[in-house]
């Protein structure tokens, strides 16, 4: 396996002097850019089939092991406070269980059984996205619980940083992230986990936009659970409306803190019929005011 390899432009690296380190080590990053831009058209036809199947109410699981499993647990955990999905409709499967968010669970990713048995336990069925996770591509836990997904009808997206290997073939679409050997070898913390965490990131930014959660680049529906989300909730508000810091507090404590709300009623619609008009066209802000 590539991951597996050393690179040879690494040996000793330990004994060099530590500028020189910490800069052999960023540059090396560049690799996990590339392999990302590489798989940009497989991947935004990922992201159009996902956007598909959450309109419909679906539901997006992260599923892996070790380092892989716990970046889809940060990017799942992200979509809820930025973009107001709905946290019953993110799942993270990961091997060992939520103990091996913080540490390692030996063994837990070579159990094929375990990995049908944390996504089954969720019903998963056509109308779910499932992305497994692996940099090598093999991970027993992770390939077992895809395929499954699969068999249940959801769609399924493959992350591996290995090429034809069973997660690659077993997704309906296969992102093959070609980092190559590791400054550490086997170590896919760095260039492999570096390119998951990017491709990630992105993805799950471009469905959320997507599905009406991004209105000018902004964060149109941030929950609000301190004073500066808050904040920003208003300061939105007051910049896609101009009206004034009084009367936008006004408004948007009218329309139950909801700024998507609060901009249709800045047009002269009520409030019953903006909550209509939101859910007609998915939460889509654009279409709306184009016909009002």
């Amino acid at each position: 396996m590539h991951t597996e390899d050393q690179d040879k432009n690494f040996i000793n690296f330990e004994t060099w002097d530590t500028q020189h380190m910490l800069q052999k080590l960023l540059d090396a990053k560049n690799r996990s850019v590339t392999a990302v831009q590489s798989v940009l058209p497989n991947l935004a036809q990922a992201v159009e089939s996902t956007v598909q199947r959450l309109q419909k109410g679906g539901r997006l699981f992260y599923v892996g092991a070790g380092t892989s499993g716990r970046l889809g647990v940060l990017d799942g955990a992200e979509l809820s406070p930025t973009f107001g999905f709905p946290t019953d409709r993110t799942i993270c499967v990961v091997a060992g269980g939520q103990d091996a968010f913080t540490q390692p669970i030996e063994g837990a990713e070579d159990i094929q059984q375990a990995g049908i048995d944390d996504i089954s336990a969720h019903n998963i069925n056509k109308n779910d996205v499932a992305i497994g996770i692996a940099a090598s591509g093999r991970t027993p836990y992770t390939v077992s619980a895809i395929a499954y997904a699969g068999r249940m009808g959801a769609y399924t997206i493959g992350i591996a940083n290995n090429p034809h290997t069973p997660l690659i073939k077993t997704s309906d679409v296969g992102l093959y992230l070609a980092t190559g050997a590791e400054p550490l070898a086997g170590s896919t913390r760095l260039l492999a986990g570096t390119a998951q965490k990017i491709i990630l990131n992105i993805f799950s930014t471009a469905v959320m936009a997507q599905l009406g959660h991004v209105y000018k680049g902004l964060m149109i529906d941030v929950y609000s659970r301190n004073t500066k989300l808050q904040n920003r909730r208003l300061n939105m508000l007051m910049q896609l409306t101009g009206a004034d810091r009084t009367t936008a507090t006004t408004l948007l404590q009218q329309c139950h803190n909801n700024v998507k709300i609060a901009v249709v009623v800045s047009k002269g619609i009520d409030i019953q019929t903006a909550q209509k008009l939101l859910s007609d066209h998915h939460g889509n802000l654009h279409k709306i005011l184009e016909q009002i």
